[in-house]
Parts: structure tokens; C-alpha cells; sequence
């Protein structure tokens, strides 16, 4: 499935070039059906070649749009479209000279072009409206079949990690896992008045308050003079997992994956609570809940 997604990244570049070859095909016949409705005579396998050729630097300029996309898109919004200015003028410019040149050569229409240098620049000046059209085209088309890529995407990863809590919770109801070393029970509380103890399979999980912590416990919470760091630590082998810089989650509590409004991945937990998970925690709870499918969870 991963396989399937990456060839999706490609098909903006083949789609793309599969438009303009069409394009070139299409606007080709067009010319070479009405000079012959007129009654015109030329040679008109060379001039539907040259036709068709003329949009080879719309073909190649695409390419460099697609390559150049996803680099601008860290930019300033005035700095995206000075680029994307620059690029259109050069690809129309290309475009003038490329068409002018090629009827200038090989003289489709008949020995009426002999200046190549007079004949770009007013193609040039003349085709800037449809210079703009053009490049808003490959653009939006790019936009829209990269994010549908974008979305296939995360719906396949989203499955994928779904089905590994599934498989997980299936094989911790029928896999028997060998003895293991006794996982801690309690999680001692230093207080004013001395130490309280807490059972951490009661912990559904934990968020950052500042230099603190609070544990949430069913309905209720506590607030623990502890570091996050310290709680991820010790609590590592009693199946908690830091998922975010501020939230530690009980795996045991966890009940399925969801996709945000923003396209990242939430932890949805039994108390009916959802939590972000972060892109740099999202490999280590992928790696825990694949343990926990392979090897059954931990029996307290």
C-alpha cells in the first residue's frame, strides 16, 4: 500500500505531461483542419509537426514548476510569487523565441517568416495573456493532484497504524507472552506530608504543566511535582508512551487513531479524550504498537 501511495507522488509530472501532449495533438489538428477548409496547400505532416512542437517549452516549463513547487512553499507569500513571475515570463519568453525559430527553419506556412529576431518579441508581448492563463493552469492542476496525493496518503498510513492497534489488542486477548520481569504497580507521590502511591494501570494519561505534571485518573486529576522527562523514564516499561512534548498516554487506554482537520494523527483514548501526536513521536508509537501485536501485551 505504501508502494501505491509513493507512485501517486509522481502522477502530478505524468499527468501534467500527458495534458500537454494532448494539447499539442489537439491544437495541431486544428490548424492543419482550417487552412485546408480554406483551401490553403502546404505540407501538412511538417506543418502539424511544427505545431505540435511549439509547446515543447510549456511541456519542459511544466517540469520546472512541479520541481519548484513544493520548494517555495516555506517562502514568503511576495517571495512564492516573485518566483512564480519570473518562471512564467521565462517559459512565455522560451516559448516566442522556440515557435519563431521553428517557423523561421523550416517554413510551414511558406517562405513568408526569414526574420527570426523580428518575429519573437511581438509573439512574445501579444501571447503574455495567455502566458498568465497557461501558467495558472499548471499550477491549479498541480495543486489539486498533489493534494489528493497529499490525502490518499495519510488515509493509507492512518489505516496502516490502525490496524496494528487492532492486531495488537487481538493479540493481547490470545497470546499467552512468556514470564516477564514484574512491571512497577504504584507510582510514589513526595508530598508535604509525606508519600502517596498511585496505581499506574489507573493513569489514562499525562500532560505538562509547566515545571509540573498532572496525572488524569478516570474523572479526576493530580497535580505531581515531576518532569515529564522523569515520568516517560520510569514509566517506559509499564506500556506508557510520550506521544507529544506534553502528553504521555497509557496504551492500554488507547482505542483507535484519527486524522485532524490539519492532515496529523490524534490518539484517541477510551475517556473519550483526543491527543496530537507529534511527526517525531509518531515512529516510536508506531514501533510499540507493532511489539505489542508481535509479542501480546504485558500482563500486570
Amino acid at each position: 500500500m505504501l508502494a501505491y501511495a509513493n507512485r501517486i507522488r509522481v502522477a502530478p509530472q505524468v499527468w501534467i505531461s500527458i495534458a500537454w501532449l494532448v494539447l499539442a495533438m489537439a491544437d495541431a489538428t486544428k490548424t492543419v483542419d482550417a487552412m485546408q477548409e480554406v483551401g490553403m496547400h502546404h505540407n501538412w505532416v511538417l506543418l502539424f509537426t511544427i505545431d505540435a512542437l511549439t509547446w515543447l517549452p510549456w511541456a519542459v516549463g511544466s517540469l520546472l514548476v512541479i520541481w519548484l513547487a513544493d520548494r517555495l512553499r516555506t517562502l514568503p507569500r511576495s517571495s512564492q510569487w516573485s518566483v512564480h513571475l519570473a518562471i512564467a515570463l521565462a517559459v512565455g519568453l522560451a516559448y516566442s523565441a522556440w515557435s519563431a525559430q521553428l517557423v523561421a527553419v523550416f517554413q510551414p506556412f511558406a517562405p513568408e517568416f526569414t526574420s527570426w529576431a523580428a518575429q519573437w518579441p511581438s509573439d512574445f508581448f501579444d501571447g503574455l495573456p495567455a502566458t498568465a492563463v497557461l501558467y495558472g493552469c499548471v499550477l491549479l492542476t498541480y495543486n489539486l493532484i498533489d493534494s489528493r496525493s497529499r490525502l490518499a496518503a495519510h488515509e493509507t498510513e492512518m489505516a496502516q497504524l490502525n490496524e496494528q492497534l487492532v492486531l495488537a489488542h487481538q493479540g493481547a486477548l490470545r497470546v499467552q507472552p512468556e514470564p516477564a520481569p514484574p512491571l512497577p504497580e504504584r507510582l510514589a507521590i513526595k508530598g508535604i506530608g509525606g508519600v502517596s502511591f498511585i496505581n499506574i494501570a489507573e493513569i489514562d494519561w499525562i500532560a505538562a504543566e509547566d515545571y509540573y505534571s498532572r496525572l488524569h485518573i478516570g474523572g479526576r486529576s493530580q497535580l505531581i511535582r515531576r518532569s515529564m522527562t522523569e515520568l516517560e523514564r520510569d514509566l517506559a516499561s509499564a506500556n506508557f508512551r510520550r506521544i507529544h512534548r506534553s502528553t504521555i498516554v497509557n496504551l492500554e487506554q488507547v482505542s483507535g487513531l484519527v486524522l485532524n482537520e490539519s492532515g496529523e494523527y490524534d490518539v484517541r483514548l477510551r475517556d473519550g479524550t483526543t491527543h496530537r501526536v507529534s511527526r517525531s513521536n509518531r515512529r516510536a508509537l508506531q514501533m510499540a504498537l507493532d511489539s505489542r501485536t508481535h509479542d501480546g501485551a504485558p500482563q500486570r
